[in-house]
């Protein structure tokens, strides 16, 4: 989604090529109403990484490498599997991208908070998420160990 609807995008990609995104019904090709962006079932999708750079690439985007264990991957992976199956409902406000990516994160135990306390999904915008993972008065030290600008 680029343009005057565009509210930020946050993907994450959990090995060498493939990236998984989650959008609201029409998915990243679309160009969803404002009623599919309030209510409509979510269209998760996985797009390899020259999709990725390709669709994103003209308009950029921050690129945050996370350490994490072979355990915390595993979980990452199983949770994003249920989502493919069961994508349940997108909602700008409440169960978007970044919300899904955050809570992701918090079920595979990788500690994503700030020094006032847990991220809240629900209410974190991609660019406040991004913002957040790039200062390192937020994040527990190590957890953020590459930012990369495409």
């Amino acid at each position: 989604m680029h343009g005057w609807q565009d509210v930020g995008h946050t993907a994450i990609q959990l090995n060498s090529n493939y990236v998984f995104g989650y959008y609201p019904t029409g998915g990243s090709g679309g160009n969803p109403s404002s009623g599919e962006l309030m209510s409509s079932k979510g269209a998760p999708e996985v797009h390899d990484r020259i999709w990725f750079d390709a669709h994103y690439g003209p308009v950029g985007y921050m690129e945050y490498t996370l350490s994490v264990t072979s355990q915390q991957l595993a979980s990452l992976y199983n949770y994003f599997s249920n989502i493919m199956a069961d994508p349940g409902n997108y909602n700008l406000l409440l169960n978007n991208c970044t919300s899904v990516v955050i809570s992701g994160l918090e079920n595979a135990g990788i500690p994503i908070r700030t020094s006032y306390g847990p991220i809240d999904p629900v209410m974190t915008e991609p660019g406040d998420f991004g913002r957040m993972l790039s200062n390192s008065n937020f994040m527990p030290p190590g957890l953020v160990t590459g930012i990369k600008h495409n």
